[in-house]
C-alpha cells in the first residue's frame, strides 16, 4: 500500500489547507527504514510531526540515501514502481516544505 504525505497548516475558518502532497510507493518502505533505523517504525517516520520537527529526520534521510547511493539502488524495486533516485527527490521536496512551513504538521493517509 502506498502512503500519501499531507503537509498541513490551519486554514481560515478552522479548514486545513495542504501545502506539500507527496505520494510514497510502499516499494520505498525498506528505503525510509535504511534511512533512519532509530526513528522509523512504520513506512513514514514523520507523520503527526510539525515541519520544524521533521526537519531534522529528513536530513538525516537525505545523506544518508545521497553518501550510500549505491546501496540504497540495491533497494529499488524489481517492479519498477519508485527508485533510489526518486526516493531522494522526493525526500528533499519534503525537507524543501518543512522549511517553508515550520509549523506545518505531516498527516499520512494509508
Amino acid at each position: 500500500m502506498s502512503v500519501d504525505l499531507h503537509l498541513v497548516i490551519d486554514g481560515d475558518e478552522g479548514e486545513d489547507e495542504w501545502v506539500h502532497e507527496v505520494n510514497f510507493t510502499y516499494n520505498y518502505g525498506a528505503m525510509w527504514a535504511k534511512a533512519c533505523p532509530k526513528r522509523c517504525k512504520k513506512t513514514v517516520h514523520i507523520d503527526g510531526l510539525t515541519g520544524k520537527d521533521s526537519q531534522v529526520w529528513l536530513e538525516k534521510a537525505i545523506c544518508s540515501v545521497f553518501w550510500n547511493f549505491d546501496e540504497f539502488e540495491a533497494l529499488n524495486p524489481t517492479n519498477g514502481w519508485g527508485n533510489a533516485e526518486d526516493f531522494l527527490m522526493k525526500l528533499v521536496r519534503c525537507l524543501a516544505a518543512a522549511r517553508r512551513h515550520p509549523d506545518a504538521v505531516w498527516t499520512a493517509y494509508r
